[in-house]
């Protein structure tokens, strides 16, 4: 193994997660390796030296919401999202810009209900 790099999530963010004490994956792009914490961080660091280029806190673990998802990184940008449905929160998506690690914008789901 070349080097490990341990993120060290917020502890009470395991006792909310929806879907269990996981990480689904990562991604690579532009010598960056991108992936989501527990806690509603993405991270990126160098894939070589492991320097870490900072974190973004996305959502708040309190309100039911996790981010277990990998990171999906098309043409510099990385898009990221929520999971927490079953909590009653409103599912999300994000692209923050790998090159200047900075948030894009985000999508919002509007859900809808029919009444009679």
């Amino acid at each position: 193994m070349k080097w490990v790099y341990e993120p060290s999530p917020t502890p009470a963010s395991q006792g909310v997660a929806c879907c269990d004490v996981v990480n689904r994956g990562a991604s690579y792009d532009d010598g960056k390796i991108y992936y989501n914490t527990l806690d509603n961080q993405t991270v990126a660091v160098d894939a070589i030296t492991v320097k870490s280029f900072g974190k973004h806190a996305l959502a708040i673990s309190t309100k039911g919401e996790s981010m277990t998802m990998a990171p999906l990184v098309v043409k510099g940008r990385v898009l990221v999202g929520n999971s927490g449905g079953e909590f009653g929160v409103r599912g999300w998506l994000t692209a923050l810009d790998g090159k200047r690690e900075r948030l894009l914008g985000e999508l919002t789901r509007q859900v809808r209900t029919e009444t009679s």
